[in-house]
């Protein structure tokens, strides 16, 4: 796990901006058949793996907790590390509690200097895409700011979350919709590491609750 405590939709200046795009009249792709190579089976266990001043870490009934106080955000890099394949990545997560909060999901490569992206569902039921706070801030990444999309549940159900990286491509679904056209990534991510991420806004305290998270290995 790793924290800071930050803005967490501060971005780089030089950070290149690109409006949200129409969804895509298409499916979610289905991986039913394909046996996943990371999964959340750990989640069952209540546990706690992390707990400072500035938030906790842990797993209790089935969900996997990141409680985060006012201004701070975390990550947990969880056994996802050295990923060198086009992958896909599902999921199941909202925002508990506290409206400012997010709840995201980062790739981020093993180079140095580090680059990497996030995939970002908000608690106020908005998608975003951008650069993670571990990255280079030195290199421009794509950023798609906040944005609706009829696909997302709002308060604090839960959102399914499915990305599929081929290459330098990027295709986002949410509960089975397309979210977006497929979204061209500037820096190389790969081999990267994958983690889950609760933030709280400036505020207020938030909790993220995640029910499961799967990784499958995608060929062509």
């Amino acid at each position: 796990w790793s924290g800071a405590s930050t803005n967490p939709v501060a971005l780089p200046a030089n950070t290149t901006s690109a409006p949200a795009t129409q969804p895509q009249d298409e499916g979610i792709p289905d991986f039913s058949q394909i046996r996943p190579r990371y999964t959340s089976l750990d989640f069952p266990y209540d546990t706690i793996r992390m707990h400072q001043p500035g938030g906790r870490i842990g797993s209790k009934a089935g969900v996997y907790f990141v409680e985060s106080s006012p201004g701070t955000i975390w990550a947990w890099n969880r056994p996802w590390g050295n990923i060198r394949w086009d992958f896909a990545c599902e999921v199941v997560g909202r925002v508990a509690s506290g409206r400012e909060g997010a709840w995201s999901l980062f790739l981020t490569s093993q180079g140095n200097p580090k680059h990497g992206i996030c995939v970002t569902l908000h608690g106020d039921g908005t998608l975003e895409f951008g650069p993670n706070v571990f990255a280079a801030p030195n290199f421009p990444e794509i950023h798609i700011p906040p944005f609706n999309h009829p696909a997302i549940k709002p308060d604090s159900e839960f959102n399914r979350l499915l990305i599929v990286l081929r290459g330098q491509e990027l295709a986002v679904f949410v509960n089975g919709i397309s979210a977006c056209e497929p979204i061209h990534i500037q820096q190389q991510v790969l081999p990267g590491e994958l983690a889950l991420s609760g933030s709280a806004g400036p505020h207020e305290a938030s909790r993220d609750e995640f029910k499961s998270c799967s990784v499958w290995r995608v060929e062509n």
